[in-house]
């Protein structure tokens, strides 16, 4: 069975935190591919303005060039509309039979998760890897497990490990959901958003290709 994993997002625009997530799941979970799916309109960023999907899609392949594990996808742009995680999961179960799917999300998203549409659903089509971020509180990770239906009381401590990876069942499937250590990402598309023009030091947290595109069709000016 091929194990691939799926990394959803706006990705306006893609980061260095984007691409080094994806290289740390390829070296912890022996994954054939990790798959960019670039969504059409995110649900819970109903209220931002997204670049046009072509720009966003341009800079994902850019950025991904020359690794042959990493693979684009425009299963989401096709659909259009609301980009909801379980359709697209229902979608490629229906495709690819024969995979192991693998979803991963950073834990700012992951407390967000009770809130999505058929979240059990998700739960039940894929494993979970959850990136770690700064600053977040173990009370409102526990909190989120109450409200995914999961029971935490016999897993290890933290969660959120020290090195390496954690796991918790959920219980309802043979699927996990699983916990990286690193790396932390501090990056914000937003933030890189606003601040490209003003803060030239921003440039550093995307690759070079992508800065070199933003520039040139005069993004985020």
């Amino acid at each position: 069975m091929r194990r691939v994993a799926l990394f959803g997002g706006s990705f306006d625009p893609i980061h260095m935190g984007h691409i080094a997530v994806a290289q740390e799941v390829l070296n912890q979970f022996k994954v054939d591919k990790v798959r960019f799916i670039p969504a059409f309109k995110s649900p819970n960023k109903s209220n931002e303005s997204t670049t046009p999907s072509g720009h966003r899609v341009a800079m994902v392949k850019i950025a991904i060039e020359g690794d042959d594990r990493f693979e684009l996808s425009d299963l989401e742009l096709k659909r259009s509309g609301n980009s909801y995680t379980c359709q697209t999961l229902e979608e490629l179960h229906r495709e690819e039979p024969d995979t192991r799917w693998f979803w991963i999300m950073g834990l700012d998203t992951f407390l967000d998760l009770p809130g999505w549409k058929n979240f059990d659903q998700i739960l039940d089509l894929a494993d979970l890897i959850v990136a770690p971020r700064p600053g977040y509180k173990i009370d409102d990770l526990e909190d989120t497990l109450v409200n995914l239906k999961i029971n935490s009381k016999h897993s290890a401590f933290p969660l959120i490990p020290e090195k390496g990876v954690n796991s918790i069942t959920t219980g309802r499937s043979d699927h996990k959901i699983y916990f990286l250590s690193k790396p932390v990402v501090d990056l914000s598309s937003s933030n890189i958003r606003r601040e490209f023009v003003q803060k030239p030091s921003i440039k550093k947290m995307l690759p070079p290709p992508v800065v070199q595109y933003i520039m040139d069709h005069q993004l985020y000016s």
